[in-house]
């Protein structure tokens, strides 16, 4: 808060420097305006025309005197700021649309700045969204068709004994869970825009705080993003898995991994889809049995390497997963973990994730479609003595292709949870 006597200081700074406004008139003006702010009175083009120059009977509606001077001495103002007064600690600044004076300190300045930034980013995603919105309705609409020939198959699709039936015979409401990206935007003083942050480190509120302290950050600089970011692999993904549902009369709930609660991984069954990092609370329900999945800094690639590692029986393997954004190789070879197992009050949590967008789209493809889920049922059931899927299960799949064609499925890892485990919440 600027006092009442540094304000004056600063006018009689400026007007005293014949360098700034160039004019008696605007000495004048701005002495005027200034100290009927600390009157706390705003005057009109009437007041200013009589008080400053001297007019009489002035219209308003056929002069535009005030409003020029006014707008040359906001020009003037800004000027002298933006060069010899950029050092200043404390600036006056004229508002658009106002005959009135701003005593903006820096930091003051910087929060104005950002608040401007804000609102112009806002109104960027709002219509940005009215696009998507647009844009989604255009491709549902040609989606139609589809649609209608994936539900006459889901209904042609004989789904007992297979990954779905538990939740279809379920009374219990199934949730589908997309995972989502955690971001933050960062003002960047240099440029005086604000730009969209992920960082490795960072998938929630609490990571994000403990980012700033451990960096030393502002956390006038940082701000948690007004909008979330989803893989549109999760969206395809949903419009698979969909009429598997809707065929049979059941209904499914969609939320994102940070919307999710306790209270619905207990009262619903549970299909998590998404990356291994994004599942938030979910990834206290994460069984991982028979394996542990974990990152390492590699500096031969710039970047994090994801690691699976298979301890069973006398299987010890380690499978390596390397962004092929890091590499900048089309080829991606990407890992799925699907995960069913029970959850604590007698529901079903099944976990579909991968580090990259091929590995979900493949297997999503694969399980709801009536052939393609005989010949993985097949390999899964390799070691089975009855040659059916067990209803509870852990497997680990090696899917190698080009960004969303998936050219070779190799099972890597594939065991029975044992009968009578439970996840604990």
């Amino acid at each position: 808060m600027v006092n009442n006597t540094t304000k004056k200081i600063l006018v009689d700074k400026i007007t005293k420097d014949e360098n700034i406004l160039k004019g008696e008139h605007y000495i004048n003006l701005l002495k005027y305006i200034v100290n009927c702010s600390i009157k706390g009175y705003i005057p009109n083009e009437i007041n200013i025309a009589e008080d400053v120059f001297g007019r009489k009977n002035f219209d308003p509606s056929e002069d535009t005197m005030v409003r020029v001077y006014i707008y040359k001495l906001r020009k003037k103002l800004d000027e002298y700021y933006k060069n010899e007064g950029k050092s200043e600690k404390v600036q006056i600044r004229i508002p658009k649309g106002h005959y009135k004076v701003e005593f903006l300190s820096k930091k003051d300045k910087k929060k104005d700045t950002i608040t401007n930034i804000l609102q112009s980013k806002r109104l960027i995603i709002f219509v940005t969204s009215i696009l998507i919105l647009f844009i989604i309705i255009i491709v549902q609409w040609f989606h139609n068709t589809s649609l209608k020939h994936q539900y006459q198959s889901s209904k042609s699709f004989d789904l007992k004994n297979t990954i779905w039936d538990t939740f279809l015979n379920s009374e219990l409401p199934t949730t589908i869970v997309i995972g989502n990206t955690f971001i933050f935007t960062e003002f960047c003083e240099d440029i005086k825009s604000l730009r969209i942050v992920h960082d490795e480190n960072v998938h929630n509120q609490a990571e994000f705080e403990n980012f700033l302290n451990q960096n030393a950050l502002s956390p006038e600089n940082y701000f948690l993003a007004s909008w979330e970011v989803v893989a549109k692999s999760s969206l395809i993904n949903i419009l698979k898995i969909q009429p598997i549902f809707s065929s049979h009369m059941k209904t499914v709930n969609i939320k994102t991994s940070d919307q999710i609660t306790w209270a619905d991984v207990r009262r619903s069954n549970i299909i998590y889809l998404g990356h291994i990092e994004t599942l938030d609370i979910l990834e206290k329900a994460f069984p991982a049995i028979y394996f542990e999945v974990f990152a390492e800094f590699n500096m031969d690639i710039k970047g994090i390497e994801r690691k699976i590692h298979i301890a069973h029986d006398n299987l010890d393997s380690v499978y390596t997963f390397i962004d092929p954004e890091l590499t900048r190789k089309k080829f991606v070879r990407d890992y799925v973990i699907l995960s069913k197992a029970p959850g604590p009050l007698n529901n079903v949590i099944f976990f579909i994730i991968s580090f990259h967008h091929i590995g979900r789209l493949e297997i999503i493809r694969i399980l709801t479609a009536k052939e393609l889920y005989k010949e993985i049922e097949k390999k899964f059931t390799v070691n089975v003595t009855d040659g059916i899927m067990p209803e509870y299960f852990e497997a680990v799949l090696e899917i190698s292709g080009y960004d969303e064609t998936a050219l070779v499925i190799d099972v890597k890892h594939y065991y029975e949870i044992p009968a009578g485990f439970i996840l604990r919440d």
